[in-house]
């Protein structure tokens, strides 16, 4: 495996690690929780279960960077 590649596998186990995050201009009220994510490239319907500095990760294992984000909505 070449070193700047990540390697992802399925989450199947349901995440319950709450928590409130603020990044930039985004705010997520609670993560994991639904979002609707527009990038420059891309937009997204899906539940974001982590984040890094960089990089948000949902639970169909996307790794989106954050400074693509054009928008960042909490779904219903």
């Amino acid at each position: 495996m070449n070193q700047s590649q990540i390697h992802q596998n399925e989450i199947k186990k349901t995440i319950n690690n709450n928590q409130k995050v603020f990044y930039g201009q985004f705010n997520f009220n609670q993560i994991p929780g639904d979002y609707l994510i527009e990038t420059k490239d891309k937009t997204y319907q899906t539940k974001i279960i982590g984040k890094t500095k960089h990089y948000l990760v949902t639970d169909q294992n996307e790794i989106i960077n954050i400074s693509d984000c054009i928008s960042i909505k909490k779904s219903n």
